[in-house]
């Protein structure tokens, strides 16, 4: 039992935090739309969260392998195996719940539209028109990814896997470089599309830079580690409490401003300052919810938007709108536990069974 230890308090902070962000992300669109009041009101800065700490994971799972010879399709054929299977998932919810706006009369999608966004869509591809979406009383436009808007940053996510892969190959300097001008490009696409750079077809371009310059900050928080060891070794719950408090800060007019800060200076330093967690843990229960968050980030954040999008067809001329919403954060929530009972956790089993097949 003693010797389990370590592997409980391995990056477990990280792992709570990545469950934290998708839990403040969905409860941001639930309430967002109900008109009355929203909770995590900066969440999208979450979405930068999980790209600066997507850029460490990688970095810490792949560096070691590039640099011995793994091919770019040998690269992405890992990442497919590992994101596919949530990301079908979500889009097959996602793809049925654009069949009940259109059903409802909510959305002005054609069913051409619908399949060939759906044929898209379900390839990583995005979708570029202007229809609409309605979740209750908004209507959402030129979303790239319709079946599943979150999506968009999966498909961003891979974009910053492509550069880091050739980054890790060109040698040490080239990524802090790539780094530094993809930030200049963020901030220049902060000025021009706000908060929103990336999602939809008219700020589609602004996803690049952000995206970019996210996954690499969280690349150069690996490669710098040992120089990150000088950080102070805070404790996790304070960690925790400060990324919450990062996004529970409501809208404000200068908020723009605020979001670009945390993305690209206090989103990085607090993971850099979570990684120093490690091994800090003493409750291993603690630690086992922990782990378990972590592993639920991902079903939450495939599954949440289109899970959202049938309770607005079916509730949406309700009255109670505010109960409807806390009731679909507690049935998305459940459903991604069986996500990840149901796909997730056999999928890493298996992979996890063949590696050691591999290595024995």
């Amino acid at each position: 039992m003693q010797a389990a230890a370590p592997n409980l308090q391995r990056h477990a902070t990280l792992d709570a935090l990545r469950g934290l962000a998708a839990f403040a992300v969905m409860a941001h669109h639930f309430t967002m739309r109900t008109g009355e009041w929203v909770l995590f009101g900066s969440a999208q800065i979450a979405v930068d969260f999980f790209f600066c700490l997507g850029g460490f994971v990688i970095a810490s799972s792949y560096q070691q392998r590039i640099k011995d010879g793994m091919t770019l399709r040998g690269f992405f054929a890992k990442r497919v195996e590992r994101l596919y299977p949530g990301f079908a998932v979500g889009m097959s919810i996602g793809l049925a719940a654009l069949l009940l706006k259109y059903y409802y009369g909510l959305t002005d999608y054609t069913l051409p539209a619908i399949a060939q966004a759906a044929v898209q869509n379900f390839l990583y591809i995005p979708f570029f028109a202007n229809y609409t979406v309605q979740f209750f009383d908004d209507k959402v436009q030129g979303v790239v990814f319709p079946l599943n808007g979150p999506a968009w940053s999966l498909f961003f996510g891979f974009v910053g896997n492509f550069v880091y892969f050739y980054a890790a190959r060109a040698g040490r300097w080239v990524a802090p470089l790539l780094c530094g001008l993809a930030l200049l490009g963020f901030a220049v696409v902060t000025k021009i599309y706000g908060e929103s750079a990336g999602w939809s077809a008219t700020s589609f371009l602004g996803g690049f830079p952000r995206v970019i310059f996210a996954v690499l900050a969280g690349v150069l928080i690996y490669q710098y580690r040992n120089v990150l060891q000088r950080l102070p070794k805070l404790p996790p719950a304070l960690v925790i409490i400060a990324v919450l408090g990062m996004f529970a800060v409501p809208g404000f007019r200068l908020h723009t401003y605020y979001w670009f800060l945390c993305a690209v200076a206090v989103a990085p330093l607090l993971i850099a300052l979570a990684c120093r967690t490690d091994g800090t843990w003493q409750n291993a229960k603690l630690q086992r919810a922990a782990h378990y968050l972590g592993a639920l980030s991902y079903p939450i954040y495939c599954i949440h938007v289109p899970v959202f999008s049938i309770i607005t067809s079916w509730f949406a001329d309700t009255a109670y709108r505010t109960p409807v919403v806390f009731a679909g954060i507690v049935f998305c929530l459940i459903a991604a536990h069986f996500v990840y009972l149901g796909i997730e956790k056999p999928l890493q089993n298996y992979r996890n069974a063949r590696k050691l097949r591999q290595t024995a």
